[in-house]
């Protein structure tokens, strides 16, 4: 047999990092922890949301799965100040400012969903009006488009998308049989911008 019956005998071995060469890399990367969740036990057991990685927080219908996205989104851009692209798919951007809002004050979610807020609710909403969180939703979501505007968002930080379902919807372009290539799309994107994608995944009971 010759090197021709074997192209790869001849090539050189990949290289092999040490142990020390990844506590060096740990110790003098001097990388910012990425962001977190905004609730202290998830934080401690987890340490944030990694940059370049799609994280998938799967959760059966109706549990509050989307709020551990909405918690996220709320730390990085209500408390941290950094910029974060909230994509929607499912929920509309009303929806999503009556649950920061009742996150935000402790108020009554379907009283707000029936446009009844108290005085100061309109003014924190107001405040929020501020904040450097960009909502974008409609049937028409898909993760191409998530990909496509997420490169020009300068100072991005982080994005969450709400919702993958695993039950097909024909208004639900993030549902169904077509959730194996938008996670591929999403997980490309978090490598690309090297920042954390958070999906929340509607899993079947």
């Amino acid at each position: 047999m010759n090197s021709q019956d074997n192209p790869g005998r001849d090539s050189a071995p990949r290289r092999l990092a040490t142990l020390g060469d990844a506590i060096g890399a740990v110790l003098t990367s001097g990388q910012a922890a990425g962001p977190l969740f905004g609730l202290s036990g998830l934080d401690a057991a987890t340490g944030g949301l990694p940059s370049g990685r799609l994280t998938l927080v799967a959760a059966a219908p109706n549990v509050g799965g989307s709020l551990l996205g909405l918690a996220a989104a709320r730390q990085t851009a209500l408390v941290d100040g950094h910029k974060v692209l909230y994509a929607a798919s499912g929920p509309n951007q009303a929806d999503i400012m009556r649950r920061i809002l009742a996150a935000e004050t402790g108020g009554d979610y379907p009283r707000l969903k029936q446009g009844r807020l108290t005085q100061h609710e309109q003014q924190l909403a107001q405040q929020l009006a501020q904040a450097p969180l960009l909502i974008d939703d409609g049937s028409d979501l898909t993760a191409e488009a998530i990909a496509e505007t997420a490169p020009h968002m300068q100072g991005l930080a982080l994005v969450v998308v709400d919702r993958l379902q695993a039950a097909p919807s024909a208004r639900l372009p993030l549902s169904g049989d077509r959730l194996p290539d938008a996670s591929q799309v999403l997980a490309s994107l978090a490598r690309t911008l090297h920042v954390p994608v958070l999906a929340t995944f509607c899993a079947p009971r």
